[in-house]
């Protein structure tokens, strides 16, 4: 929820150093039953949360490589 797009692209900037790679594959589960939207990449899905000004989904499971980036996010929608 930023103000403008620049502020909104910084932290998109420092979040991305969270991952191994911008191409972290980001899993959005849909229901407690194991559905799944469509897979996306860490900078794809920070890139829609600027464009959607939202947030309606919570941290299921992270992965971490052994230098403790982000391997794999699964978000489940709220």
């Amino acid at each position: 929820k930023s103000s403008d797009s620049e502020t909104a692209n910084n932290l998109i900037s420092k979040a991305l150093k969270l991952f191994a790679t911008p191409d972290v594959p980001v899993l959005i589960r849909l229901n407690e039953y194991g559905d799944y939207d469509r897979p996306t990449t860490a900078e794809q899905y920070l890139n829609y949360l600027k464009d959607q000004k939202s947030v309606n989904v919570r941290i299921n499971d992270i992965k971490y490589n052994v230098n403790k980036k982000i391997t794999e996010l699964e978000l489940i929608k709220k």
